[in-house]
């Protein structure tokens, strides 16, 4: 193996230990906010779970696998974190049924 190969060998060796740390971080932090749906979790919990990099772990969250995580900033700087339920109560539970007339496709 010459120097070049053993270097890119060594990089993907790295990069692929860093993805399944990252795999794990997310994991841990949705299963946390999992356990506690709806309730604000406090950072330092969050950072326990997802690592420092936790707001890389809360955008792939956001981003990626679909999931609604809400934040809030109390006074004195406190942070927060909570999961909400995927589907928004109101499109699981449409205030007015929704006819669709088959003739026209029309809403009314």
């Amino acid at each position: 193996m010459t120097t070049d190969s053993l270097q890119r060998s060594a990089t993907t060796e790295l990069a692929s230990r860093d993805e399944v740390k990252r795999r794990g971080q997310v994991e841990a932090l949705v299963k946390l906010l999992r356990e506690r749906m709806g309730q604000w979790v406090p950072l330092p919990e969050v950072i326990a779970a997802g690592g420092c990099q936790y707001s890389a772990r809360v955008h792939f969250a956001r981003h990626k696998l679909n999931l609604r995580i809400e934040n809030k900033r109390e006074s004195g700087g406190h942070s927060f974190f909570r999961l909400l339920p995927s589907e928004p109560e109101e499109f699981l539970f449409p205030a007015e049924p929704v006819y669709r007339d088959p003739e026209e496709g029309a809403h009314r």
